[in-house]
């Protein structure tokens, strides 16, 4: 890799369209948009690369059973809508009901769904 490789990756890659500025606690929308400016507002705002199909989410499973371990670990994926979809209330309120627990969340049990707190005293989940 040489000094022409590295410049054409960022005069290929770093363009406004394709970066994403995100920021967390008490920080001013203001002073991050004056940031951005400041950092940012050279690039262009335009891309002219190829434009990638977008994903589609494909649901499967895969099973590995182990009869000597106690407990099974498993995971539970679907596909979301997106934030401004009539669905997304519901989801919300289904997630919050099916909860989710591990043992080393500092509120114990009383933190979780009943669904969650079923399984914890049950000893069906760690």
């Amino acid at each position: 890799i040489n000094r022409n490789d590295l410049v054409d990756y960022i005069t290929t890659h770093y363009k406004g369209p394709r970066i994403v500025l995100a920021a967390a606690g008490g920080v001013s929308h203001n002073d991050l948009c004056d940031l951005a400016k400041f950092h940012f507002g050279n690039l262009p705002s335009t891309y002219d690369g190829e434009t990638l199909p977008p994903c589609s989410f494909t649901g499967s499973e895969i099973r590995v059973q182990d009869d000597k371990m106690p407990l099974a670990h498993i995971a539970i994926s679907v596909e979301a809508v997106g934030w401004s979809h009539p669905d997304t209330i519901p989801l919300m309120v289904a997630n919050t009901l099916i909860g989710n627990w591990d043992r080393s969340f500092g509120g114990g049990v009383n933190l979780s769904s009943k669904l969650a707190q079923l399984t914890c005293h049950g000893n069906l989940c760690h």
